[in-house]
C-alpha cells in the first residue's frame, strides 16, 4: 500500500504545471519579490534563441524571417 501511495504522489507532483507569468507577476506584486519573474523571462529569451546553422563552406546561410519566426537553410549560391 506504501508504494501505491508513494507511485500516486510521484505522478501528481510530475503532473503539476508551473505557475504561468501572470501568476508569477500577480505574485511578484503582493510581495515585492520579482526574481521570479525575471528568471521567467531569462529562461523565455534563452529558449527562443536557436543557435545559428553553420554551413559548409561549398553553401551559404539564407534565412527567411516570417514575423518572431526565423528559417534557415543552407544553399548553394547563385
Amino acid at each position: 500500500m506504501k508504494y501505491i501511495s508513494l507511485l500516486v504522489l510521484i505522478v501528481l507532483v510530475g503532473c503539476a504545471s508551473p505557475p504561468t507569468t501572470e501568476e508569477l507577476e500577480v505574485d511578484a506584486a503582493k510581495t515585492g519579490d520579482w526574481s521570479a519573474v525575471e528568471d521567467r523571462a531569462r529562461m523565455n529569451e534563452k529558449m527562443s534563441v536557436a543557435p545559428k546553422l553553420k554551413c559548409p563552406e561549398h553553401l551559404i546561410l539564407m534565412c527567411i524571417k516570417d514575423g518572431a519566426h526565423e528559417d534557415c537553410s543552407c544553399v548553394p549560391p547563385h
